[in-house]
């Protein structure tokens, strides 16, 4: 989301300057009009947290001073107390973001949420239901503005083993809640023995998760395929998408499987999902921990293959309300509503 948005940003004229707290690994293409500055932590210092801490006030801080930033967004909740502090008595504006559940957060994230983000001149959150989370003095200065939907290829609409097109993605964790899948899986295949549904991610759950699947007798309607260095390419080869979240900020898997083009089902977990499915006509929410539910969608869309395609096509116009240009101009309009107070 960081690196689409300030190279969009960029190239339409914009200054922009991505300050990291690691020197890591590069994992996404960054234009070469985006300065990135690193102000990591040196190593006499590394295990010494407060001078650690300080440290990176004061190296964001001279940062912001050289560049004369007119707005600093910090996008992660642990990024918040740093853009504050560093940008206190600057004529820089901060404006946080909360891309997570506020509400399964840790209490120390919690804690952060509630000292240091009254002190932001603006926040961005994915969500309405994020939104509604936070003390209301922040929430009142706040807009809400999405993930951005991906450029992607549509699905390829093959109708061969249709039974054998779903997939799922996401890491192998509790909060995906793979459980509830593996059960609803079960309860279809007493209906429909081919059913088949692969699943693309790691985590530390999956060894755990292909044993539970050979215990209940599905190892072959399950299939953990790994990860994937180009997902939405894995995608276009299915045409349903299974998402069984416990909670969630904005799913980047939903909205890409929707962007795709698959036909989603989805839990109607906190937050996003319901925001972006209108249930029955652009995909399918079903009740967070609902095996039964879920395996009744998932027949009831292969009895009703009439209306794959037309739920398909009202799925892919989600690629309108999250186009890259859409999203990237409503940051840049907030932060000059915000810059000029």
């Amino acid at each position: 989301m960081v690196s689409r948005l300030a190279n969009e940003m960029s190239q339409k004229g914009h200054e922009i300057t991505l300050i990291l707290l690691y020197n890591r690994e590069q994992m996404y293409e960054i234009k070469n009009e985006v300065q990135i500055v690193v102000c990591s932590t040196p190593n006499t210092i590394k295990t010494r947290r407060l001078q650690a801490i300080i440290y990176r006030i004061k190296s964001i801080r001279s940062v912001l001073k050289n560049i004369q930033a007119d707005v600093i967004f910090a996008f992660m909740i642990s990024l918040v107390p740093y853009a504050v502090l560093a940008a206190k008595g600057l004529r820089t504006k901060v404006i946080g973001a909360e891309r997570a559940n506020p509400n399964i957060l840790k209490k120390k994230w919690k804690l952060v949420i509630r000292i240091f983000s009254p002190f932001c001149d603006g926040y961005v959150f994915q969500t309405n239901g994020a939104k509604n989370s936070y003390p209301k003095n922040v929430a009142k200065k706040s807009i809400v503005i999405g993930n951005i939907a991906p450029e992607c290829k549509e699905r390829k609409k093959n109708q061969e083993q249709i039974e054998k097109s779903f997939c799922s993605v996401g890491r192998l964790n509790n909060d995906k809640d793979y459980l509830t899948l593996f059960k609803a899986i079960l309860l279809v295949k007493q209906k429909i023995p081919s059913i088949q549904i692969t699943i693309w991610g790691q985590g530390s759950k999956e060894k755990e998760y292909k044993q539970i699947v050979k215990n209940y007798g599905i190892e072959k309607n399950v299939v953990f395929a790994g990860f994937s260095k180009n997902i939405l390419e894995e995608l276009t080869n299915y045409q349903y998408f299974i998402f069984s979240s416990r909670a969630e900020g904005m799913p980047n898997a939903l909205l890409e499987a929707m962007s795709v083009g698959l036909e989603c089902i989805s839990t109607d977990c906190d937050f996003g999902p319901g925001e972006l499915i209108e249930n029955g006509k652009n995909g399918w929410l079903v009740p967070v921990g609902d095996a039964k539910a879920m395996a009744e969608r998932i027949t009831y869309c292969l009895d009703n293959y009439d209306k794959h395609e037309q739920i398909c096509e009202k799925a892919k116009q989600i690629r309108k309300k999250y186009s890259l240009n859409s999203v990237m101009n409503a940051y840049v309009d907030y932060a000059i509503e915000v810059y000029k107070g």
